[in-house]
């Protein structure tokens, strides 16, 4: 495996299934360094924020959004999981 897992997306406004709920069980299944989880969601209260990153978000992005800010965050947060794995911290 190449260190990065295909999940499927889900829009977080969807009303089967929540999406701090999903955050979570992804957590539980892998670990930071093997794979980011950026919340992107049309809520953009403090509150859901917070619930995401409570529940193992490693960003948030509020939509609507500009494509270079997604781009931005995407990078960051590959730079940091590959340097999470390079040193061995989970």
């Amino acid at each position: 495996m190449n260190g990065f897992h295909s999940w499927p997306s889900y829009a977080s406004d969807m009303r089967d299934i929540d999406f701090v709920e999903l955050i979570s069980l992804m957590r539980t299944c892998v670990t930071s360094e093997e794979t980011a989880i950026m919340a992107i969601s049309t809520e953009a209260s403090l509150d859901s924020v917070r619930q995401a990153f409570v529940a193992g978000a490693d960003d948030y992005l509020i939509t609507p959004y500009d494509p270079g800010t997604l781009e931005r965050k995407i990078d960051h947060l590959l730079s940091q999981t590959t340097s999470l794995a390079t040193a061995g911290v989970s």
